[in-house]
């Protein structure tokens, strides 16, 4: 499988917003988090420019195996997920992860704690760091 890394086109926004909304919900940190507000988050990390990737096939770059928000130039991720329809494929999201950012420190708006626990094996120091999504809503 040959795996290649681009930016997000506009028709893949309507996954990545519903697939964050849907896992960002399961982790006990959003509980109060209406669905509209994890949505808008997610738009405002894009519309102010945070790099969102996407990791795919070079023979079908349309579909969508991980995608990640992080701030270029900084060690902050505001979220990483892979797409659980290739759930079977072992370490998709950490494949995205080390094509942007190689192992170290790295801060966290949200993180699911079994892969806080996986980034540490593979030599990222993840921090919890829930400010930055406060920051990114305090976006005008």
């Amino acid at each position: 499988m040959a795996l290649m890394v681009r930016d997000v086109q506009q028709g893949d926004l309507n996954f990545i917003r519903d697939s964050f909304v849907k896992s960002a919900r399961k982790i006990a940190m959003t509980t109060g988090f209406e669905h509209q507000q994890l949505r808008n988050l997610l738009d405002k990390a894009i519309l102010f420019h945070w790099n969102c990737t996407v990791l795919c096939e070079q023979s079908e770059p349309d579909e969508i195996l991980a995608w990640q928000i992080s701030e270029p130039g900084h060690r902050r991720l505001f979220y990483l997920l892979r797409n659980a329809k290739y759930r079977a494929i072992k370490g998709l999201g950490m494949k995205l992860l080390e094509f942007t950012m190689k192992p170290g420190p790295l801060y966290c708006a949200f993180v699911q704690p079994a892969y806080a626990m996986y980034f540490a094996e593979c030599g990222y120091d993840v921090k919890l760091r829930p400010y930055i999504a406060a920051e990114i809503a305090s976006y005008e």
